[in-house]
């Protein structure tokens, strides 16, 4: 038996040899960059959410338990494409799907 640093060693001695060619977008599937590519503008260009669930303000839930429910006030939806504009005060809180925009007061989900 060999280790996994000797099969490594093989492999990379078997591998053909690698050649960077320019391809167009359209015709690059299967292909892998020679090199890293790093976007020129965050995209989204807004804070969204990973997850379903509700945008909350942390200071309102940080003591919340199962003892201790937070109660909070749901005062809209934020949807992909549909963002909810106003901002949540304190004590409120707001339905979110994944990938729909943070609203403003929110800091957590």
């Amino acid at each position: 038996m060999i280790t996994v640093s000797e099969a490594q060693e093989i492999v990379q001695k078997n591998l053909p040899p690698r050649q960077v060619e320019t391809a167009a977008l359209a015709g690059s599937a299967g292909k892998i960059l020679a090199a890293n590519i790093a976007a020129l503008e965050p995209s989204p260009r807004y804070t969204n959410s990973a997850m379903d669930g509700f945008a909350v303000r942390w200071e309102d839930v940080r003591h919340a338990s199962a003892a201790q429910p937070a109660r909070l006030t749901i005062v809209g939806e934020s949807q992909a494409g549909i963002p909810f504009w106003e901002a949540l005060q304190p004590g409120q809180a707001a339905r979110i799907s994944t990938g729909a925009m943070l609203c403003a007061g929110a800091d957590a989900v």
